[in-house]
């Protein structure tokens, strides 16, 4: 199994020295989610790795007894990565309660290792070895395995429902919050519980029925845990292909594993960004450039007295999106309004009125944008 949990490290590190390697990796909240995940995964495989040898076991012992809390950890990621999705303050009472496992036993874990005499755990494991272990380890193991397996699967339960609540805000392509669509990301978190929890709740209950590990079970986890750890690095191509289809880019394995800045070594100044960002918005905010048919990148820096290359950084910075998804965002900003504040209003009129030639492409980007259609959204008010 060394072998296999070795093989999880390699990856790990890969993934972060090739996929994180620049502050553009992290440019949505969700992403910075799985590196911290990624690095919880790797700190448990150098864990096993270096304890697997009895005389580190017994010099590192406090780390084995914290590394077992942070089992809690898990399903916590899964409920955090969910928040961020549906763009949910991470920091409340609810998060701090359900942290509580885990800095409940954290604390009871350094309190026993502190505690433990060395001896003592050199004969315990050797009662393990020689399948010498009492009935009472088993039912203070059993009691914790359950905690534990029952707190992930809570905690997957309910992130999935918070997930499915929030679907209807989850773009279908990338945008500002949202690095994948709502499938993609209903997925993954799908393959976390195939891939760990079922695997790991497996391993444990035959642990506790058989007295032992199975050699069987524990490489199966490891296994899994294995291919949790690719579809993470996955996760993050997928994000990167995305970005270059939906910025009209040409897709090439040199730009999904190291992307390149489009504006080269260019700078902004910091003064200058934030006056241009006050003219943008601004001049976003007019009806006549909303409902303006022949509106482009030109045209609108036209009237910004500015350069179309410098505009287009203006808003990528900080927006994080394309002028066109710019633009096209604010237009259904402001088609949500003329169908609320005029529900008998033809939808081919808001379309019109909001620079759209076609009802077509208006119901394309009104559904991308909101997750429903024109029509919907109006009768969602009727």
């Amino acid at each position: 199994m060394e072998h296999i949990l070795s093989s999880q490290l390699i990856i790990s590190l890969f993934i972060i020295l090739i996929l994180y390697n620049q502050k553009s990796s992290f440019k949505y909240p969700s992403e910075k989610v799985l590196f911290y995940y990624l690095l919880l995964l790797m700190l448990r495989s150098t864990i096993e790795i270096l304890t697997n040898n009895l005389s580190y076991l017994l010099k590192f012992r406090y780390l084995v007894f914290v590394n077992q809390s942070t089992y809690f950890l898990d399903g916590l990621f899964i409920y955090i990565y969910v928040l961020v999705l549906n763009n949910k303050k991470i920091v409340s009472l609810k998060t701090i309660l359900f942290a509580l496992p885990f800095l409940v036993f954290f604390s009871l874990t350094v309190l026993i290792a502190y505690q433990t005499d060395t001896e003592v755990l050199r004969e315990f494991i050797i009662g393990i070895d020689e399948e010498k272990v009492t009935n009472d380890w088993n039912t203070t193991g059993a009691l914790y395995f359950i905690m534990v397996i029952t707190y992930n699967l809570l905690m997957y339960i309910y992130s999935l429902h918070l997930f499915n609540k929030g679907s209807k805000g989850i773009s279908n392509t990338v945008s500002v919050i949202h690095d994948l669509s709502y499938s993609w990301q209903k997925t993954f978190i799908n393959s976390w519980f195939i891939l760990y929890f079922i695997p790991f709740a497996a391993t444990f209950i035959v642990m506790y029925f058989r007295g032992v590990s199975s050699d069987i079970t524990e490489i199966i986890f490891a296994i899994t845990t294995f291919i949790l750890t690719f579809i993470l690095g996955l996760k993050k191509i997928k994000i990167r292909y995305e970005e270059l289809k939906y910025n009209n880019q040409e897709v090439t394995l040199k730009k999904l594993i190291k992307p390149k800045n489009k504006y080269g070594t260019l700078k902004l100044d910091t003064d200058k960004t934030a006056e241009m960002k006050i003219d943008i918005e601004k001049l976003v905010g007019s009806i006549e450039i909303l409902s303006d048919l022949d509106l482009n990148l030109a045209s609108f820096s036209n009237k910004l007295n500015e350069k179309e290359y410098l505009v287009s950084q203006v808003i990528n910075t900080l927006y994080h999106k394309n002028f066109q998804d710019f633009i096209n965002e604010h237009r259904v900003d402001y088609a949500k309004k003329l169908l609320t504040e005029n529900p008998d209003y033809k939808i081919v009129h808001v379309a019109l009125d909001c620079g759209y030639k076609s009802t077509v492409t208006f119901n394309r980007q009104f559904k991308k944008h909101t997750g429903m259609t024109p029509t919907e959204f109006k009768n969602s008010f009727s």
